[in-house]
């Protein structure tokens, strides 16, 4: 009986603090405007930049903003080398 109590308590306990740490809105990640001048694809912490939006892609190529070169990182590291033992 006493084993049933402390697993109840467990998962009670267990539950509330679960809940705790679920995300709440607007704590990471905040969903930036969309850019409607060349002025405001320059602020990019208030507004967006990502080409993916057809509307900042037009807004790019208007303002004369360069794309920026996908990475590719694999062709800038060297493989690593195998060390030698004797």
């Amino acid at each position: 009986m006493k084993a049933r109590s402390l697993s109840i308590a467990g998962l009670v306990a267990l539950s509330l603090v679960s809940l705790s740490a679920l995300a709440h809105p607007g704590a990471h990640d905040e969903e930036k405007e969309i850019p409607k001048t060349c002025e405001d694809l320059k602020d990019t912490k208030r507004f967006t930049d990502d080409s993916a939006f057809p509307e900042v892609k037009a807004l790019k190529q208007k303002c004369g903003v360069p794309e920026k070169p996908a990475k590719a990182d694999g062709a800038k590291k060297p493989a690593p080398e195998a060390k030698k033992t004797n």
